[in-house]
C-alpha cells in the first residue's frame, strides 16, 4: 500500500470515527449540538404532579460541558414553568391550576463558563398528572348457606385485593404462615414478603390474639386462613375465651397503602386507624353486614386503603365480640402494604409513577 492510501485510509478512519461520535454524543434528542455534548438523561415522558415540582438530571458528554445554565424554553402552557435549581439539575413545576394532558417542551442549554452560544436542545414531553388521592377498598362475599360455618364464595374479594394491589409499584404480604401456632408476643416482628418492609404487632387490650391453623378446607365456626393454613384469631378463640379485639400495626419504614383480609365477621363493624408519619390520624370504618340475630358462618371480606401521605402504623379496633350469647371471633389473614407513592392515572389512561 502506498503513502497516499495509506493517509486515505487513515482520513477515512477518522471520518468515520468522527461521524460515529456525532450519532453517539448528539445526545439531545430531536435538537442539536453546537461545539459541545450534553444530554437531558430524564425519564422522557417526565411526570409532573399539578402543584408540585419534578427534578431531572442533565447528563454530560465530555468535561468541558459539565456546568451548564438553562437559556430559554419554550412552553404552550404559562403554567408549566422551568428553573434551574442546582448544577446539572432542572425543576419542572406544574401550577394548581394546570390543566392535566401532555406538553412538548423544548430546552436550550448553554455550556458554561463562556456561554458564547455553544446551545444544546432538548424537546421532551412532560405529562401533568393529578396528584394521588386517599382511597379506601373494600369487598365482601357472603356465605349462601346461614349457620354452616364452611367457606363461602370469594371472587368479589379476590378481585378488589387485585385492583388494590395494582396502584402500587411493589406490595408485601405477611400471611402468618411463618410464626407458631397459639399466642402472638407483643411486640410480635412481623415481614412483609416481596419487600424489605418489617414490623411489628402490639398493644393489645386484652388477651394476645393466636395464631390459629387449618390444614384442611373446613372453619373455625366461619374463620379460616385466606391462604396458606395459618391465621390470627382475635375475638375470641376456639372456644369463648375472650382475646383482644384492638391491635396495632406499627411499620418499621413507612408504607403508602395498607389491607387485609377478614373472615367470620358478623357481628360487628371494625374500625381501621391510619397514622401518619407526619403527623395526623384519619379513621375509617369497615362496612360488613351486620346480624344481629341468626349466625351467617363463613362470609369474607377485603378492606384496603391507599394514601399519597406516608403511614407509620394502623391501629385495628373492634376486631370481634368477646363474650356469650352476640359474641363474635374473627379471622384476619394476609396484611398487604403497598410501597412507594401510589401510581396515579393520566388522563389517557396509563399509569405513571408522580
Amino acid at each position: 500500500m502506498t503513502g497516499e492510501k495509506k493517509m486515505n485510509k487513515i482520513k477515512l478512519t477518522a471520518l468515520l470515527w468522527l461521524v460515529a461520535a456525532c450519532f453517539l454524543f448528539a445526545g439531545c434528542g430531536g435538537g442539536s449540538t453546537q461545539g459541545f455534548w450534553i444530554w437531558v438523561s430524564n425519564p422522557d415522558p417526565v411526570n409532573v404532579v399539578v402543584g408540585d415540582t419534578t427534578a431531572v438530571a442533565i447528563d454530560t458528554g465530555v468535561g468541558g460541558a459539565a456546568d451548564v445554565s438553562l437559556v430559554t424554553y419554550v412552553s404552550p402552557d404559562p403554567g408549566l414553568t422551568l428553573s434551574k435549581t442546582a448544577t446539572k439539575t432542572l425543576t419542572f413545576a406544574a401550577a394548581s391550576t394546570m390543566a392535566l394532558g401532555s406538553y412538548q417542551v423544548e430546552v436550550h442549554l448553554n455550556q458554561l463558563p463562556s456561554n458564547t452560544g455553544s446551545t444544546c436542545i432538548k424537546t421532551m414531553t412532560v405529562n401533568v398528572v393529578a396528584a394521588p388521592v386517599p382511597k379506601s377498598f373494600f369487598a365482601e362475599n357472603i356465605n349462601p348457606i346461614p349457620g354452616g360455618k364452611v367457606r363461602g364464595p370469594r371472587t368479589t374479594v379476590d378481585s378488589v385485593a387485585a385492583e388494590f394491589k395494582s396502584k402500587f409499584g411493589t406490595t408485601g404480604v405477611e400471611d402468618f404462615e411463618a410464626m407458631t401456632v397459639g399466642p402472638v408476643l407483643s411486640p410480635q416482628p412481623i415481614t412483609f414478603a416481596g419487600t424489605s418492609v418489617q414490623g411489628q404487632l402490639m398493644n393489645y387490650n386484652g388477651a394476645a390474639p393466636i395464631v390459629h391453623e387449618i390444614a384442611d378446607s373446613s372453619t373455625l365456626a366461619g374463620a379460616y386462613p385466606t391462604s396458606g393454613k395459618r391465621f390470627l384469631l382475635m375475638g375470641l378463640d376456639q372456644g369463648v375465651t375472650p382475646l383482644s379485639t384492638d391491635m396495632h400495626v406499627v411499620f418499621q419504614t413507612p408504607v403508602y397503602g395498607f389491607g387485609l383480609y377478614l373472615t367470620e365477621i358478623e357481628r360487628t363493624q371494625p374500625e381501621v386507624t391510619i397514622v401518619y408519619a407526619g403527623g395526623g390520624s384519619v379513621t375509617q370504618t369497615i362496612p360488613v353486614t351486620i346480624y344481629s340475630g341468626q349466625s351467617q358462618n363463613g362470609n369474607i371480606a377485603f378492606w384496603g386503603w391507599l394514601d399519597p401521605k406516608p403511614i407509620s402504623r394502623v391501629i385495628l379496633r373492634k376486631f370481634g365480640l368477646p363474650g356469650f350469647g352476640l359474641s363474635d371471633r374473627v379471622g384476619i389473614d394476609d396484611l398487604i402494604v403497598g410501597v412507594g407513592a401510589p401510581l396515579t392515572p393520566r388522563r389517557n389512561g396509563a399509569k405513571a409513577v408522580p
